[in-house]
């Protein structure tokens, strides 16, 4: 017989402006046997901080989404028409620029802002490579 070492996860969405009702999903689902969360991806990094606070007491390893963007039209894209994905203005304005490496870029430098920013507040980090582009993921890795 096949002996696997499984572990539940789930999914958390702290991006909603009402977090309690998240935190009550959560709960409901933890009650159920999940031993790990994964957010959606964050662009926010005082946000995270305030979700980290959040479910303090729920005594389980949350992971957080890192999705790299890639141009502006990806950040507006995902703001507006994803649900469950909110990306700040700020961050939206950083990403204006017309050169597509130089905006490259600026999505890594954001990404690695936010991991910096929650590092110690969070169990870990999960990478999302944008549009399948891996070569993005990989340069985060390299610098941290």
């Amino acid at each position: 017989s096949l002996h696997l070492d499984m572990h539940i996860g789930v999914a958390f969405n702290p991006n909603l402006t009402d977090i309690s009702s998240q935190v009550k999903r959560l709960k409901r689902k933890i009650e159920a046997g999940a031993e790990f969360v994964m957010t959606q991806p964050m662009f926010d990094a005082n946000k995270v901080l305030s979700m980290c606070d959040a479910v303090r007491d729920l005594n389980i390893p949350i992971y957080l989404g890192i999705l790299p963007l890639v141009s502006k039209r990806n950040a507006e894209y995902l703001h507006n028409e994803v649900p469950g994905i909110t990306i700040p203005d700020t961050v939206r304005a950083r990403m204006d620029i017309e050169d597509k490496m130089k905006a490259r870029e600026e999505g890594i430098s954001i990404a690695l802002e936010i991991m910096r920013a929650t590092k110690n507040a969070v169990d870990g980090f999960y990478l999302i490579s944008p549009l399948h582009r891996y070569e993005i993921s990989a340069a985060i890795l390299k610098e941290l």
